[in-house]
């Protein structure tokens, strides 16, 4: 399917080829993330492909009220900035195009507890003469004492006027977008190993940075910067005097045509923007961002019957409603921009446009949230993070929504110095949050083998972002969890960003989800192994699904793949593994230059032969390597404890004479580990007597434990078997206790329950800081 054909049915008014293509929608974008990460120069079709991907988001994000889009946001920002590479002139409104409502669910009758007055009384008569259905509700008494009704025009059938297409703005200058970023400060994007990727901004580096380069601000200069809070909704461009006359939405900036969505908002009232009508006798513009508010959400839903998740996909469905006039009083219009040409008395300023805007045009109690700035810009940025921080953590307790915070200069100077480009005011730029749960649309489901037999589900869901790096794959842990989940291809899913690591996948309960699962039956679990067509067995406590085959060419590749990990051998992958066809430790040590050359390639090759044998020559723990054989569910932690007591040569000797119920002497030793230790002897027999014939293994009987390290707020498998190497307790998910000498954490500053629970006498170090001053190499 050719992304051209998708387009053209979206212009048509249809999502159908959309719905049918949603895989390969996220193949696409799969596919440019990657050129895009790898700074790749496009061809033409990669060019054409980028475009249409783009075109698409544009429509769907601006247009429909589709629970989830096809194009994630934060991976529409990262394209965005990819094509602008390309096309800097490339415009992100979209074309006007009338969609159907794609919300079709019932919504549970609730109690309505704020009343409001919807019209007035002349409205009423007005649409009274017309034969409109009215229903007239009033509230309980418990809730309100107040002797009010709800007014709430309600009509499903007949239709009003249609919007007027392919409108010219009134005030151009009041419309267009603005440049966006992931980041306040660069070291926020060093954390997330995003600083180097040119499709993500940070506002210290792409705006403040760049305007001192180029000589429109200095270092040392005092600013003043405004911060506002940055609303989601819709962008609206209206001439108003005490009421709104006429609006346009912001459509197609690049060729100046929009919707005229004056049906719906004529009449709209400001109550105290009389005076101002009343000097200047006419229409002045105003960029407003027409949003709904929670408490009017509820409503909504209630008076449609709709069952809508959130208010931005609300608002939007209602401006495309046929009878959307009748719920105006629904909409809050948040007022953002004033034509200054049309009150050219004024001498404006940002700090008094904003002020003006509140006093005189703003509706329903929500006026633009904002705040003023002063200091050099590095004293600026610190209150701009502030802020952001603020902002991000009150989302959940105001009653509209938002997705960050814009910052803008006030020296009038500066302002028309960066000027506005391709529609985008450059003396502003929007910061936006890193939401730490999306949702996306599932594409797929395969299944690997692990080391211990036990197999895995993996989800394949078209990508999302997260602090500028792209998902597209959760794995789905345990069998009993596959059976929650019960999810089907082209379910609606829910990725949750945790530990700053993993991303976890979780069901959602939408009406969406309940249509698709009438279509799509969920996906069942395998019986039979992917990699050698055993049957599988399930487990008796039932919570995973094994193949029984030790000899399994997926589980042989798993456990030297963890084994090259553990042994600190790093950028090779299972394909490497797979093709050199080597399944135990005792063949890696003997593979030469000459076995693997061809496989990896003379440079990647060497670089492995030099790491076998610094393997066999550098000095290493004998915990260490059993733990890194691959016994099911046995680390170098439990070795350690073993060995601690037994050397290797003790211990082997105990299961050559039967003896190995001697382990049950050691704490938190019990049957079922040394039932897998005599089962699984005979698979490692061999490595365990090559491991006692090297000269360079450590004897750890008896010997004192180097310094005991834990770690917060990330994990690094890498780094924690390389200090267990080198004498360390170390665990990077052990728990923190009074004997913890050093706690690792991602960055400084950073704070958790385990910080909190560490020992007065524990060092907490970030992670970057150990690794330099303790010569971690």
């Amino acid at each position: 399917m050719d992304l051209l054909l998708i387009l053209e049915d979206l212009r048509a008014g249809s999502l159908n080829l959309l719905y049918q293509n949603i895989p390969l929608i996220g193949q696409y974008a799969e596919m440019l993330l990657s050129c895009a990460k790898q700074k790749k120069k496009l061809n033409e079709k990669e060019l054409r492909n980028l475009e249409l991907l783009l075109r698409i988001g544009n429509i769907i994000y601006n247009q429909t009220d589709c629970q989830i889009s096809p194009i994630e946001d934060g991976v529409y920002d990262v394209l965005l900035e990819y094509y602008k590479t390309y096309n800097p002139n490339f415009q992100v409104g979209s074309e006007v195009i009338d969609f159907p409502s794609t919300e079709n669910m019932k919504a549970p009758v609730m109690d309505l507890h704020n009343p409001i007055h919807f019209l007035t009384d002349e409205e009423i008569k007005k649409h009274n003469e017309k034969d409109f259905f009215y229903e007239r509700l009033k509230p309980k008494a418990s809730y309100d004492m107040r002797d009010a009704f709800y007014h709430c025009p309600v009509k499903f059938t007949d239709t009003i006027e249609h919007r007027t297409h392919n409108t010219e703005h009134n005030h151009p200058q009041l419309v267009g977008t603005l440049d966006k970023c992931k980041f306040v400060l660069s070291i926020d994007a060093e954390k997330k190993g995003v600083i180097n990727d040119t499709n993500v901004k940070v506002l210290e580096r792409d705006f403040f940075a760049d305007h001192i380069r180029r000589g429109i601000i200095k270092p040392d200069e005092e600013l003043e910067m405004i911060v506002e809070l940055k609303y989601d909704g819709i962008s609206v461009e209206a001439d108003c005097t005490n009421m709104v006359v006429s609006a346009r939405t912001r459509g197609d900036t690049g060729i100046g045509l929009a919707s005229d969505i004056s049906p719906m908002l004529q009449g709209y009232v400001f109550p105290h923007s009389n005076e101002v009508f009343d000097e200047v006798k006419r229409p002045i513009g105003v960029k407003f961002e027409a949003i709904m508010q929670k408490g009017d959400l509820a409503m909504y839903n209630h008076l449609r019957n709709k069952n809508y998740a959130n208010c931005r996909t609300a608002i939007i469905g209602l401006f495309g409603a046929s009878d959307a006039s009748l719920f105006r009083d629904l909409i809050t219009l948040v007022p953002l921009e004033i034509d200054r040409d049309d009150l050219p008395d004024i001498e404006w300023n940002r700090g008094i446009e904003i002020e003006f805007l509140n006093k005189y045009y703003a509706s329903k109690g929500c006026p633009l949230r904002w705040a003023v700035i002063k200091g050099t810009y590095r004293e600026c940025l610190y209150y701009i993070k502030r802020f952001q921080i603020e902002a991000e953590a009150a989302r959940d307790y105001l009653d509209f929504m938002y997705d960050g915070i814009v910052v803008s200069y006030t020296n009038e100077f500066i302002r028309k110095k960066l000027g506005r480009v391709n529609h985008i005011n450059k003396y502003s730029m929007a910061v936006k949050f890193n939401p730490l749960k999306k949702q996306t649309i599932l594409t797929a489901v395969e299944f690997t083998v692990g080391q211990n037999g036990v197999i895995t589900p993996m989800y394949h869901y078209n990508p999302v972002e997260f602090f500028g790096a792209i998902h597209m794959k959760t794995t789905g842990n345990s069998y009993s969890r596959f059976k929650e989940l019960n999810l089907a291809l082209g379910d609606i899913v829910e990725i949750e960003y945790v530990n700053d690591v993993i991303p976890r996948i979780s069901a959602v309960d939408c009406e969406a989800n309940r249509i698709n699962h009438q279509r799509n039956k969920p996906v069942p679990f395998i019986r039979y192994c992917p990699i050698c067509g055993t049957e599988l067995v399930e487990t008796e406590a039932g919570g995973s699904v094994m193949c029984p085959n030790p000899d399994c060419p997926g589980r042989c590749t798993s456990r030297m793949v963890n084994m090259l990990a553990k042994l600190n051998i790093k950028d090779f992958s299972d394909a490497s593994i797979q093709a050199l066809q080597v399944y135990n430790f005792t063949d890696l040590l003997n593979l030469k230059y000459d076995d693997v050359r061809y496989t990896l390639g003379e440079v990647n090759g060497r670089k492995f032969i030099d790491r076998i044998t610094t393997l066999k020559t550098q000095p290493i723990p004998d915990y260490v390597i059993m733990g890194s054989l691959g016994f099911s569910g046995i680390g170098s932690k439990k070795w350690k404890q073993i060995l601690d007591r037994y050397t290797l040569s003790e211990f082997y000797n105990l299961y050559l004479n039967g003896q190995l119920f001697e382990l049950y002497k050691l704490e938190n030793v019990g049957r079922g580990m040394i039932n897998t230790i005599n089962n699984e002897m005979r698979y490692f027999e061999r490595d365990i007597l090559t491991i006692l014939n090297m000269s360079n293994i450590v004897n750890s009987k008896g010997t004192k434990t180097g310094p005991s390290i834990r770690a917060t707020g990330f994990r690094d498998h890498i780094l924690f078997e390389k200090l267990r190497m080198l004498g360390y307790d170390a665990d990077d998910n052990g728990s923190v206790t009074r004997t913890t000498d050093i706690l690792l954490i991602p960055y400084a500053g950073f704070t958790s329950k385990k910080t909190q629970k560490a020992n007065p006498n524990t060092k907490i170090i970030p992670k970057a800081d150990f690794i330099r001053d303790y010569n971690i190499q």
